[in-house]
């Protein structure tokens, strides 16, 4: 645009912009899609890419590269039965990556707190696998990762059924030359369950996906501009004031 015009200068404003960002909520950031056991990439337009990578011994599988991890447990509500053979992913109305209170982003928020909400103590939900009492509000982990053929890294939400799975492959790393970030990580699924994730290195970061050091570079770029905060969670605030009725 031109420069301002002078009966808009001194204008008092009416943050309808504000207001709209408020009931519009935030886009989905690229992700990784896990839903009817397939891996597929969600650009941030809605577009999805199969991935198609398979292995007759393991099937389908994404290699990929960890390059960030939310320091914090993500909590996750659905108010709903969750269908993880579903085709489409459908965010939450309750969410919060701050580690205190749901997101200000949040569609339901169910408690002023975390530590007081009654669908983050245990019983308040009976697993349909296991019939024992779990938390109805899920712990998630949020990672960042890079994927062949792709500058832009996609956000991968390892499930809480997954969890078991990935802290066993990340306690691997403690104490050791290398660490997660350094590796190519081969996400996948768990035979004879749904949507239950299993992680294995195949190699160091560079040598299974391009063969030279273009993911070293590109992981330590995104670093250095802290490009995957947002993506993660880390910028997630909690709600302030009275919950909606």
């Amino acid at each position: 645009m031109n420069q301002l015009p002078t009966y808009l200068q001194n204008k008092t404003s009416r943050h309808l912009a504000q207001t709209l960002v408020g009931n519009l909520g935030v886009s989905s950031p690229p992700f990784l899609s896990i839903m009817g056991n397939r891996f597929t990439l969600i650009d941030t337009a809605g577009e999805e890419i199969p991935v198609a990578t398979y292995d007759p011994k393991i099937g389908p599988y994404l290699d990929c590269v960890i390059i960030d991890a939310l320091e914090r447990t993500s909590k996750i509500y659905y108010d709903k039965h969750f269908d993880p053979s579903a085709n489409q992913y459908e965010p939450p109305p309750w969410f919060s990556d701050n580690g205190v209170a749901p997101s200000r982003n949040a569609a339901k928020p169910q408690s002023p707190t975390c530590a007081s909400c009654q669908w983050n103590a245990w019983g308040s939900k009976i697993s349909a696998i296991t019939q024992k009492g779990v938390k109805a509000c899920g712990d998630i982990q949020k990672i960042a990762i890079l994927v062949p053929g792709y500058e832009m890294p996609f956000l991968c939400r390892v499930p809480p059924g997954s969890r078991t799975n990935f802290r066993g492959f990340v306690n691997k790393f403690i104490g050791q030359p290398i660490d997660v970030c350094d590796v190519t990580t081969r996400i996948y699924f768990q035979a004879g369950v749904n949507g239950i994730l299993c992680f294995d290195a195949v190699g160091y970061i560079d040598e299974a996906l391009f063969g030279d050091e273009a993911s070293f570079r590109q992981r330590e770029k995104l670093a250095l501009a802290h490009a995957t905060d947002s993506l993660v969670g880390r910028t997630d605030l909690p709600i302030q004031g009275q919950l909606p009725p």
